[in-house]
């Protein structure tokens, strides 16, 4: 959101001039104008399945790495 309030203020048209794209999908990013193109990630997920990771890290003493998919979604806004 930053970033589009950046090109407002040097009057750089979005998307015609520069594409934006933001992560977390967040509402006040849908509510811009135009609104942001954004990359949604399921945030939570992420954070519990870290924690249950490092915790049988801890108490396994596993040093196996991991890799979980929990993929991500689109919103495809306006600002591309």
């Amino acid at each position: 959101m930053g970033a589009l309030l950046w090109c407002r203020e040097r009057q750089l048209a979005v998307p015609e001039q520069i594409s934006i794209a933001g992560f977390h999908g967040l509402e006040m990013g849908r509510q811009m104008i135009p609104s942001l193109a954004s990359v949604i990630t399921p945030r939570f997920e992420i954070g519990r399945r870290a924690a249950q990771m490092l915790l049988n890290k801890i108490k396994n003493n596993d040093l196996n790495h991991n890799t979980i998919d929990l993929g991500y979604q689109i919103y495809h806004g306006n600002t591309l």
